[in-house]
C-alpha cells in the first residue's frame, strides 16, 4: 500500500511518542552496566575529537537560532529581506530542503535538519565505529563513523566484504572533514528521520538533547540494527560520555 511521505512521518512520529512513553513508565533495567576507567591513549582520543564536536555544534546552533529568528518573523506575517530570503534558501539547498518558504511544513523539516547533535552520541559512534580510532579504516582513511561510498575506487575496500557487496570505506582529509560529512548524513539522510524526530520531540518538551535516546534512531546505521543501538548506548553509559553533553541544548 502507498502512504504519502508526510503520512509516514506522522506515523513515525507517533511511535517515537510511545518510545518516549514506554521509556517513562518502564521499570529499572534488567542488566546493569558497569562503568569502565580511561586508559591514557583513549582519553586522548576523546580530548582530540571533542573540540572539534563543540565547533560543529557551534556552528548549527549560530545557524539555527538565525532560521528560529525567520521563522518567527513568517509566523508573524513579516516579510523577509531580501538578504534574508538568499540566506535561507541558501541553508535550504544545503539541507536539502524545498525552498519554497511559503508553506509551513517546509519550515519545520528545515528545524529539524538545522540542529545539533549530542557530543556523547558522536563519541560513542566514533569509539565503535573506528575501535578508538585504531582501526586501519581511521589510520589509513581518517573514516572514524564507518561511513561507505559505492564507486569502484572511492575508497577502501574492506578485507572481509562479503561477496557480491561493492561499498568502500570513504576516505576523508582528516578527522574534521569525517565529522562534517557525518553531521551531513545524520541530519539530513532520510533513513535518519527516527534520530531527527526524536530530537525534535524533546525540544518540544524542553527536554535535554540525550545521546542515549537519539541512538533510538539510528536503526539503519548498521546492519546490526538494535544491536548495534544498544552497542552505542552501552559505550555513552560505561564511560560515562553523557558529561560532555552540557552547553549543546540551549536553542
Amino acid at each position: 500500500m502507498f502512504y504519502s511521505k508526510q503520512h509516514m512521518i506522522k506515523r513515525i512520529l507517533m511511535l517515537v511518542s510511545l518510545s518516549f512513553c514506554f521509556f517513562a513508565v518502564s521499570a529499572q533495567p534488567t542488566t546493569v552496566i558497569r562503568s569502565a576507567p580511561l586508559s591514557t591513549e583513549n582519553q586522548r582520543f576523546i580530548n582530540t575529537l571533542l573540540p572539534m564536536i563543540t565547533a560543529a555544534n557551534d556552528k548549527v546552533i549560530k545557524e539555527r537560532s538565525q532560521l528560529k529568528i525567520l521563522h518567527a518573523k513568517f509566523e508573524a506575517k513579516k516579510p523577509l529581506s531580501v538578504r534574508e530570503q538568499q540566506w535561507l534558501t541558501h541553508l535550504a539547498q544545503r539541507y536539502h530542503v524545498n525552498s519554497d518558504f511559503t508553506q509551513t511544513d517546509n519550515w519545520t523539516i528545515l528545524l529539524r535538519r538545522v540542529d545539533v547533535l549530542p557530543p556523547s552520541l558522536v563519541l560513542a559512534q566514533a569509539i565503535t565505529e573506528s575501535g578508538w580510532g585504531r582501526s586501519r579504516f581511521a589510520k589509513e582513511g581518517n573514516n572514524y563513523f564507518g561511513q561507505w561510498c559505492f564507486s569502484e575506487g572511492c575508497g577502501l575496500v574492506p578485507l572481509a566484504r562479503p561477496a557480491g557487496q561493492t561499498y568502500e570505506l570513504r576516505v576523508f582529509e582528516n578527522m574534521n572533514t569525517a565529522l562534517t560529512s557525518y553531521y551531513y548524513n545524520l541530519n539530513v539522510n532520510e533513513a535518519y528521520i527516527p534520530l531527527r524526530l526524536i530530537r525534535s520531540h524533546a525540544r518540544e518538551q524542553n527536554n535535554t538533547l540525550s545521546g542515549v535516546q537519539l541512538a533510538k534512531g539510528l536503526t539503519q546505521y548498521s546492519t546490526r540494527k538494535d544491536a548495534y543501538i544498544r552497542d552505542i548506548q552501552t559505550v555513552i553509559t560505561r564511560f560515562h560520555l553523557n558529561q560532555y553533553d552540557n552547553g549543546v541544548q540551549a536553542v
